[in-house]
């Protein structure tokens, strides 16, 4: 594999500052696209590396690693394995800029997937010949690879840890030294430049992982995939909702419509035989096909302020045929005859008066008392007369009652 390019910088290609911020950046893109866009008679390859420098300074991550390996990336190494004569490992950061590949052909040698193939598979023999333990997916695929083979590679390779010993990273030599704890000192030092060189190996592995999967085609497929499944799953349960909700609503109405049958069928029973509704006492506009009672509490209200009146007006009646009977026994004569024929008179009416009453009483007695006691005003039968006196008593039947009597004008 050769690739020999002359490699423009980032910041160069849209016109800002190494310091400039995201905003300066996207402002610069967007003003170069709309002046080089192809649309507009723009060159194409002008329009491909803008695109590509705003990719890489757009990403937060991606601009750091560039910003840090800047230099390298922009040497322009000619390779053919991957590896410079005087490196040890594969280098990476040659392959972190877009001008490494031409295009996503299966066809071409330096298309997309023909470079990244030889790179990932250069690291992953790098790892074999390291430790037995790295089984890194070699195979990289092409356009037509099956997702699942796709996904694997970079699941794999996005959790990457080298498994190399890094011993050229080492800041002294503890053999040339004879003192032990001198050494030992070198040794932990010796440590710690393994452990960095390592934990940068990871990155940039793991950068060059993250700049191929942005690129790949296949994972803008993928995802452009998931995102109109996705909108037809919603758009699926948007239907189901309001087909539900109008099944719902068609059973409540069926429901409302049985309902308001059952009780128009139930009313005109009642009146077929005869019966009189606890709803026809209380009030004459009662609904009985939606089951309200409108003006229930005014009505109610009207009829005690009306009973109230009444028996006020009956208390003033008293008292006047109290005060006429007074006025009439002041009027009459203070004679003994006429006392004595009154009281004789009284005397006279009270015998017969006794026996009227005795004689009623024993016709009375010789009636025959009902099995059922009922009260045709509240429709209630009872089992013995002290059950309907009590029931007499109620507050409850004194209110059917004079509903009742307004009901029938008695």
């Amino acid at each position: 594999m050769t690739t020999e390019t002359t490699i423009q910088c980032h910041y160069d290609v849209l016109g800002v500052e190494i310091q400039a911020n995201a905003a300066a950046i996207k402002k610069a893109h967007r003003q170069l696209a709309l002046q080089h866009h192809p649309d507009k008679g723009g060159d194409p390859e002008v329009f491909k590396r803008i695109q590509e420098a705003y990719e890489c300074l757009s990403d937060p991550a991606e601009r750091q690693w560039y910003d840090e390996h800047r230099s390298v990336i922009l040497q322009g190494w000619s390779t053919t394995d991957g590896t410079n004569a005087n490196d040890l490992i594969f280098q990476v950061a040659p392959f972190l800029h877009p001008s490494c590949f031409s295009g996503f052909d299966d066809e071409t040698s330096n298309g997309f997937y023909a470079v990244y193939g030889q790179v990932f598979a250069a690291i992953a023999r790098e790892e074999a010949a390291a430790s037995s333990e790295s089984h890194l997916p070699v195979e990289f695929g092409n356009q037509r690879s099956d997702w699942s083979v796709v996904m694997a590679f970079y699941q794999a390779w996005e959790s990457f840890a080298s498994q190399l010993s890094f011993a050229w990273a080492d800041v002294y030599d503890t053999l040339s030294e004879p003192n032990r704890r001198i050494r030992r000192a070198m040794d932990d030092a010796n440590k710690k430049a393994r452990k960095s060189a390592r934990k940068d190996r990871n990155a940039e592995v793991q950068a060059l992982v993250h700049f191929v999967k942005k690129r790949d085609p296949r994972v803008a497929q993928r995802a452009d995939a998931m995102r109109r499944e996705k909108l037809q799953k919603e758009a699926a349960f948007k239907r189901e909702k309001a087909l539900r909700k109008e099944e719902q609503k068609a059973a409540a109405e069926e429901w409302r419509q049985e309902a308001a049958d059952r009780i128009a069928q139930m009313v005109e029973e009642d009146r077929q035989a005869g019966r009189i509704r606890l709803a026809d006492l209380e009030d004459d506009d009662y609904e009985y096909d939606v089951g309200k009672k409108k003006g229930k509490k005014k009505k109610r209200n009207k009829s005690m302020e009306q009973s109230r009146e009444d028996g006020e007006l009956q208390e003033e009646k008293d008292e006047h045929a109290e005060n006429d009977i007074i006025n009439d026994n002041n009027d009459l004569p203070n004679a003994e005859g006429d006392v004595d024929s009154h009281g004789d008179e009284r005397s006279s009416h009270g015998e017969v008066s006794n026996e009227e009453s005795s004689y009623v009483s024993s016709e009375e007695d010789e009636e025959e008392e009902p099995d059922l006691w009922r009260c045709e005003c509240c429709r209630k039968d009872f089992k013995s007369a002290g059950q309907m006196e009590n029931h007499m008593r109620s507050k409850k039947h004194k209110e059917a009652f004079k509903k009742y009597q307004a009901k029938t004008g008695e």
